[in-house]
């Protein structure tokens, strides 16, 4: 616990701390998972950890401080209280961002480890996302005057990346897997039959229906007879004017409804039922991926930070850059393989897919845009 508050203290980014925590198993206190920054950025409001905390009565206003164990010297306190006013001057003050970025906090460098910046350019109206690893080390330690303007001395990432164009690319790039996705159509499908119904039938389940279907059958037959001999009665005169509807309505009405409780299992047995419900989770998939691409670009941030875990971007030419895609799943060219392969109605399972994907030459700060991608 020590040292995520020394790291914070020397300045270390809330999101590499996070990085440090996962990769070396560290998990959080409820339980299992990975860190959330949030959960850092608490910790380092806790005053536990400095020998006290406030207690405040809700019916009476009163305060009253509370000791408990230190477990931080106070000249590392007072660091890690140095640091948070630095992070919140800078979100106030004129370092705070101003503009809009969708990747923000998503695109890291390859070379280097940094998250990427963004830098918005009045004069042409659009911004660049670029890696702030020069000018932070020119800050800490200037360097020396013949090394000043050496391309690459800090960091191999010399180029940006058109902010708009790599937006977009990430954008489609993500939609295109998520169209292509088994997993997530799974889980819609579901999510779907848990409302619906069941997508299929086993064979012991099609042999109950046909069994069932025979016992309806003979009832209708039954039925039928049962309205003869009432007609034949009633011409006879066997039984009373006046009960003759009623018993002829009850007996048309379970006809009616044993006919119709035929026609729904003879439907499931053939599929009708089943095809009307794929096409129904079909249907729902195809209309979230179209609702996905009006979100607004607030809710694709969201969206995407809940998707991804991180872009790693890497220059591979002078002015081609290399970004790969890390998803939460495996979602990437998954799949599906039947049991059988000549009775697809024995089922499926799903085949685990990865969960990057490569786009190379995916932005420029000049030129035309290329889009090849490859699957890692």
């Amino acid at each position: 616990m020590i040292r995520i508050f020394e790291e914070y203290a020397n300045k270390t980014a809330t999101i590499d701390i996070k990085l440090m925590l996962d990769s070396h198993g560290v998990q959080p206190r409820r339980g299992g998972g990975t860190w959330a920054v949030g959960s850092i950025q608490a910790l380092m409001r806790n005053t536990h950890y400095i020998g006290y905390w406030d207690y405040t009565d809700k019916r009476t206003g009163e305060t009253v401080r509370v000791d408990c164990p230190r477990l931080l010297s106070s000249a590392l306190w007072s660091k890690v209280e140095a640091t948070r006013k630095v992070y919140a001057e800078r979100r106030s003050g004129g370092n705070a961002v101003r503009h809009f970025y969708l990747l923000r906090g998503l695109l890291r460098c390859s070379h280097c480890g940094t998250l990427l910046s963004g830098l918005f350019r009045p004069n042409v109206g659009n911004g660049l996302y670029y890696c702030p690893k020069k000018e932070r080390e020119w800050t800490k330690r200037p360097p020396e005057k013949e090394e000043k303007w050496k391309r690459g001395r800090v960091c191999k990432m010399t180029r940006s990346l058109n902010v708009n164009e790599t937006d977009e690319l990430v954008w489609d790039t993500v939609l295109e897997v998520m169209s292509k996705s088994h997993l997530l159509k799974e889980n819609l499908k579901t999510e779907t039959f848990e409302k619906f119904g069941k997508a299929a039938l086993t064979e012991k389940q099609v042999a109950g229906h046909k069994t069932r279907i025979s016992a309806l059958k003979k009832q209708v037959k039954q039925n039928v007879q049962a309205l003869a001999m009432l007609e034949t009665n009633r011409i006879l005169e066997r039984i009373a004017e006046e009960q003759y509807p009623l018993i002829r309505a009850n007996i048309t009405a379970e006809k009616v409804e044993t006919e119709s409780e035929i026609e729904r299992l003879q439907e499931e047995i053939d599929g009708v039922a089943r095809n009307k419900r794929w096409v129904n989770w079909i249907e729902r998939f195809q209309k979230r991926l179209q609702e996905h691409k009006l979100f607004t670009p607030a809710q694709r941030k969201t969206f995407l930070e809940g998707m991804l875990t991180s872009i790693e971007v890497e220059l591979v030419a002078p002015n081609v850059h290399k970004l790969t895609i890390n998803f939460e799943l495996p979602v990437v060219e998954d799949g599906i393989e039947y049991l059988d392969p000549k009775r697809k109605t024995k089922g499926y399972r799903l085949r685990e897919g990865v969960q990057s994907v490569t786009v190379e030459g995916a932005a420029r700060q000049y030129g035309k845009k290329k889009r090849a991608r490859e699957f890692t």
